[in-house]
């Protein structure tokens, strides 16, 4: 049984631990808009610590590593209203373009960065719903184009 999370968190969070997580959240705010749901936490050494951003409807955490949890990417996936001004404002923050915008078979338009920590931000809008039928259909045609 899950249990109820903190108020205005989903049941499933992401948690980036990584010892440039400083900058990932500052990409975070720049990129996507991100707005802090609580103060970052700082270590009495001024280490950052923790903190907690929203982005859309979601939170994500972010940290530095420690003995027990260290440091390690991931790969976020973020719906965002216009895929290509996103990847064009990750670019601008100094993110590695990994793929180019383009329309997929599923119905999205996305591209994909790596920032600076590793982490793979893949962006995308939804242009249209499709049904999985058609979706197996485009992706076979895709692959013999």
């Amino acid at each position: 049984m899950i249990g109820q999370p903190p108020e205005g968190y989903r049941s499933v969070s992401a948690y980036l631990v990584h010892p440039e997580a400083e900058a990932i959240h500052r990409f975070c705010r720049a990129v996507f808009g991100a707005e802090d749901v609580e103060a970052p936490v700082r270590g009495s050494d001024g280490r950052f610590i923790h903190v907690a951003v929203r982005i859309g409807d979601s939170v994500v955490m972010m940290g530095a590593p420690d003995r027990d949890f260290p440091g390690q990417s991931a790969l976020l996936h973020v719906d965002v209203a216009d895929c290509d001004a996103v990847m064009g404002k990750a670019l601008a923050e100094g993110a590695v373009g990994e793929m180019t915008p383009r329309d997929m078979p599923h119905g999205d338009r996305a591209g994909c960065v790596r920032d600076c920590a590793g982490n793979r931000w893949w962006i995308a809008q939804r242009l249209e719903h499709v049904a999985p039928e058609e979706i197996g259909r485009r992706a076979d045609a895709a692959r013999k184009a």
